[in-house]
């Protein structure tokens, strides 16, 4: 069966057994470019109710406190902020 092109932002897929996003995916960043700003970033409970953090678009998670300063070159502007609504950095 193939698959799907790109990722979507509404993808529901079990992120409890993706992999971590490494230093070799993130660059250091000093501006709202961050993974928490980006159309991509979703956090949610597992099993135990520990947040997980993660990248839709690369199907990882991500470290806690490299969300606030660290982002990918997939970047991309939230669709949320046209409308001036962002429930993930709420």
């Amino acid at each position: 069966m193939p698959s799907a092109p790109g990722p979507t932002p509404d993808s529901t897929d079990p992120c409890d057994v993706w992999p971590y996003l490494g230093p070799e995916q993130l660059l250091p960043s000093r501006s709202r470019h961050v993974c928490l700003t980006c159309q991509w970033f979703r956090h949610h409970a597992d099993a135990d109710r520990i947040p997980l953090l993660s990248c839709q678009w690369h199907q990882a998670l991500i470290c806690h406190g490299d969300h606030l300063t660290q982002r990918c070159p997939s970047w991309l502007e939230p669709l949320q902020r046209s409308s001036g609504w962002c429930p993930e950095a709420a």
